[in-house]
């Protein structure tokens, strides 16, 4: 259990997601509109980078409201409980992440932009450009085959199945 200063808790747990793999479950404390974000299944309105980067390496869930009447003194947000767990078989490889976690970034940093403009800067200049490193270019296809954006299904397209496993599978809660 940990109680995380607020405005870094999501790069934090992130950080130690990737750093880390001995972590394979625990609940942290954060500010209600985190924890949210980062329990949010695909297609809600909370939904954003931090959930798909979250689910990456296994599912994440709401686990328990702290009011902020519990402490003193009595701060201006309410907090949750947010528990994860992490999957047994990791998504793919450091590049595979890199790549994911860029797209993602790319794809949700103008959430009213259409998405090939918003990943044209990462995919190449323009949206009808060509994706040269073959990585990202995999990468690419299998979330938006997966339309990992307004959320994924459990499969994934036969010729990418060996580079990325759906993302949003994670929303599934976790074993308690």
């Amino acid at each position: 259990m940990a109680n995380l200063p607020y405005n870094v808790s999501v790069p934090v747990l992130l950080h130690f997601m990737e750093s880390f793999d001995s972590i394979r479950r625990g609940v942290v404390m954060v500010q209600a509109e985190v924890g949210e974000r980062l329990a949010a299944p695909p297609g809600s309105k909370v939904y954003g980078a931090p959930s798909v980067k979250a689910a990456w390496y296994g599912p994440w869930r709401l686990a328990g409201h702290v009011s902020r009447q519990v402490f003193w003194p009595v701060p201006n947000v309410d907090s949750v409980l947010v528990a994860f767990e992490r999957d047994d078989e990791p998504r793919g490889d450091e590049a595979l992440r890199r790549a994911t976690f860029q797209i993602v970034d790319a794809a949700f940093q103008q959430r009213r932009k259409m998405l090939r403009q918003a990943l044209a800067t990462v995919l190449g200049g323009s949206a009808a450009a060509p994706i040269k490193d073959t990585t990202m270019r995999k990468t690419a296809m299998a979330l938006l085959l997966c339309g990992i954006v307004a959320g994924c299904s459990q499969t994934t397209a036969p010729e990418h199945q060996e580079t990325a496993k759906p993302v949003a599978a994670s929303a599934k809660s976790p074993k308690a």
